[in-house]
């Protein structure tokens, strides 16, 4: 049997998984057995399968019909039934680069779970990278009991021990409606003590939202999109390169809030505080294990990013901090936006703050109001909890206005 069991949950995108199953066959660990899930998928899904697993027998597909939520009930059987020492998952729309299954399992040398960088690519070419030290004391701790919690809903960068699964009270199970499905079963072993965790920042695949723009797209648009990045992906220097330009996004601001790196004394110690090691961007990175930092590569402009987000956590504590990291022309507003709606939702007092100095400190009133408005709709809609209009438009607003590649 194979030592690494790969899940690929599917309902309607059929063709893209013309990209994403080759980007698992081009892996430099072969060990591995791939067992697509069928939930609801169509009549075309079918077809590409029984070519993909008549070609390559580590490839089963299992259809099933639609099953409640995101079917969910039809991946716990597959865990239960497989003998594989390591499990992961396979986005049907996203694509691996060749050593995904290497660094994340071998991430669990010392450890039962490990999550790994994203790399999210936006409409027009827009990559963000997003990453946090799971591994480090406190900080999950603090966010389970926040109304949208810090792990980000992501099924590739996610790794586990199939032993430490069959030891949770409950595996994969449908959620209640409108709640992410990836990042309550990662709670439920980040809930568990006897799980080891482990983190790192290094990004490994290609993340394609099916949101944020691509709502209306065929699945042979989906693929058409798909296949160059799948082409270029393995090329020496290619995903690095990708590295580089990300903007980071998604957890950093979020972390700091709920670990209050807003007292820190600048960007490098709050960065620490939310246990990441900030280095060079030719440096390495590392596997951080409980109570480790992991090292974190990052350029001059990733870094300023990452002090904007202590700056905005910092609110108007130091005026002349604040006003010098969120200067006109140093960081546009889609981002500073992005940033303060992200931070709402661990503290959205420091959002408001942040709001409210924008206006004072920085000369932006307009922005300023901005925020404020939607944060009260992110009020009407649950408080934090997850508004996916809200979000969703500031999400394609800042994507379609800054193309990268």
């Amino acid at each position: 049997m194979a030592r690494t069991l790969i899940i690929c949950p599917t309902h309607s995108h059929a063709d893209t998984l013309l990209a994403a199953i080759p980007s698992v066959q081009a892996q430099t660990d072969p060990d591995w057995e791939l067992v697509v899930i069928g939930d609801g998928a169509p009549a075309r899904t079918d077809e590409i399968m029984a070519d993909l697993t008549a070609s390559d027998d580590r490839i089963r597909y299992l259809p099933h019909p639609k099953g409640k939520a995101y079917g969910e009930a039809y991946r716990d059987p597959v865990v239960r039934g497989s003998s594989a020492e390591f499990v992961c998952h396979l986005g049907d729309d996203d694509i691996w680069h060749e050593s995904h299954l290497r660094t994340l399992t071998g991430a669990l040398d010392r450890a039962d779970w490990v999550i790994g960088g994203d790399i999210r690519i936006g409409v027009k070419g827009f990559v963000s990278w997003r990453m946090a030290n799971y591994a480090w004391p406190g900080l999950v701790r603090k966010s389970r009991n926040l109304p949208r919690p810090l792990v980000f809903t992501a099924l590739n960068p996610v790794a586990f021990r199939r032993s430490a699964y069959l030891n949770l009270a409950e595996g994969w199970a449908p959620g209640p409606p409108g709640t992410g499905s990836d990042f309550r079963m990662w709670l439920k072993f980040l809930n568990d003590p006897r799980v080891r965790i482990a983190s790192l920042a290094a990004p490994t695949h290609l993340k394609f939202q099916s949101q944020l723009g691509r709502d209306d797209m065929t699945p042979d648009d989906r693929l058409a999109e798909l296949r160059p990045w799948l082409e270029r992906i393995n090329a020496p220097g290619a995903l690095d390169a990708l590295r580089r330009k990300a903007e980071i996004f998604g957890t950093v601001p979020k972390a700091m809030a709920v670990l209050d790196a807003g007292r820190a004394v600048d960007p490098f110690a709050a960065l620490r505080r939310i246990g990441i090691e900030p280095v060079g961007p030719e440096d390495a990175f590392s596997v951080a294990h409980f109570g480790e930092r992991m090292t974190l590569p990052l350029t001059p402009e990733q870094m300023d990013q990452c002090g904007l987000a202590w700056a905005l956590c910092r609110g108007p504590v130091d005026a002349d901090t604040f006003a010098a990291y969120t200067a006109v022309g140093r960081h546009p507003d889609s981002r500073i936006f992005h940033a303060l709606t992200i931070l709402a939702h661990a503290r959205i007092d420091l959002a408001r703050a942040g709001a409210d100095a924008l206006a004072s400190l920085s000369g932006r009133p307009e922005l300023a109001q901005r925020v404020h408005e939607s944060l009260d709709q992110l009020k009407r809609e649950g408080g934090a909890a997850r508004p996916p209009g809200l979000f969703r438009r500031a999400g394609l607003r800042i994507m379609r206005s800054r193309p990268f590649l």
